[in-house]
């Protein structure tokens, strides 16, 4: 894990990078889809796509996430059939549908996908490990949302233990989220990193394009 993390500018609050000691901890959160009308439409934009399955009798409602590799010929056109571009959102879980609804990571900052696996020694013992890479449509759609996903969005999202507000990488300005798997309800979830290895691969990711106008 790395340990040069930044906590969230939060209503306009600058970057404070946290003491090299430092104590995280994953809170439940949601990933939400919110679309808005680009000035033009570039490759790269995620699109959000409706689905309806049924099965044995019963219909199954969902939705993924696509990337637009081609750029149309006519933007509004296309955009009438699939709609607008969409952004990702990580929002407060909100259990009464008419609460104002509580934004912890607006889209530029999402965000590091983090997957940890498992694999047996042949002495019985385990070892993790643990990958991250950029969230993409793929991930959203085998784990997040889809045909094979909880549909729920619910997600872990990575936290400064003491004041709750979310971290992101410094050299890349990107939170890390997991699996809602990861949060125990019982603990705290909190973790030390003090003596853990820094990442050194994460030149590869690209800069959000923030070239738009959100609704």
């Amino acid at each position: 894990m790395l340990d040069n993390r930044a906590q969230l500018p939060l209503a306009g609050s600058l970057f404070t990078l946290l003491a090299a000691k430092q104590t995280i901890m994953f809170i439940l959160a949601k990933l939400i889809f919110k679309s808005y009308m680009p000035k033009r439409l570039e490759v790269g934009m995620w699109f959000k796509r409706d689905h309806s399955d049924v099965v044995y009798g019963k219909v199954y409602n969902y939705f993924t996430i696509y990337e637009l590799k081609e750029i149309p010929y006519d933007m509004y056109e296309y955009m009438s059939i699939s709609g607008a571009p969409v952004e990702p959102y990580i929002i407060q879980p909100m259990t009464n549908p008419d609460d104002v609804e509580d934004i912890l990571v607006r889209p530029e900052y999402i965000g590091w996908w983090e997957d940890n696996l498992a694999e047996e020694n042949e002495d019985g013992t385990w070892t993790d490990h643990t990958t991250l890479e950029d969230l993409s449509p793929k991930i959203i759609n085998d784990w997040l949302y889809g045909e094979n996903g909880d549909n729920d969005g619910l997600i872990a999202l990575e936290v400064d233990d003491e004041t709750r507000e979310p971290l992101l990488y410094e050299d890349t300005n990107k939170v890390m989220i997991k699996q809602a798997d990861f949060v125990d309800e019982d603990e705290d979830g909190s973790m030390d990193i003090e003596d853990e290895e820094p990442w050194d691969d994460m030149d590869d990711l690209t800069q959000y394009d923030s070239d738009h106008e959100t609704e």
